[in-house]
């Protein structure tokens, strides 16, 4: 966390409400129908987390997501934000504006945040813009 609060988006993922909107928009913007479906049901407080668990389609992104996490690799993620932290520090002597906007397009949702690996994928992709 000490590094995330070094990010212009440090406050946003700091507030618990502010995190699960942002949780919620990325799902609702899914290329997959299901995900899509529980993040509009859930931003759009139609539905709780909890309540997830009761539809057996809903339950399976859940699962797909646990599993997902078992094989998360913190050493990689960490290496990676270590380098998107020193990227933005570097590119904020020269234009911190500039550099603020850049980094805070870390949290808009895009079409290809929602597939496995995929949000690491952007990531990489908006560094490698760069």
């Amino acid at each position: 966390m000490a590094k995330v609060s070094r990010l212009p988006f440090a406050a946003q993922l700091a507030d618990d409400h502010s995190r699960r909107k942002l949780v919620y928009e990325r799902m609702a913007a899914s290329s997959d129908p299901v995900t899509r479906e529980i993040g509009r049901q859930l931003r759009d407080g139609a539905m709780r987390v909890r309540d997830m668990w009761a539809v057996p389609e809903y339950r399976q992104v859940l699962e797909r997501g646990l599993r997902n996490l078992e094989s998360f690799d913190v050493r990689r993620f960490n290496e990676e934000l270590d380098s998107v932290v020193a990227d933005y520090e570097r590119e904020r002597e020269d234009d911190p504006y500039a550099a603020d906007e850049k980094y805070r397009r870390y949290l808009e949702p895009s079409a290809s945040s929602d597939d496995e690996g995929a949000g690491e994928r952007g990531d990489r992709e908006r560094r490698d813009e760069r």
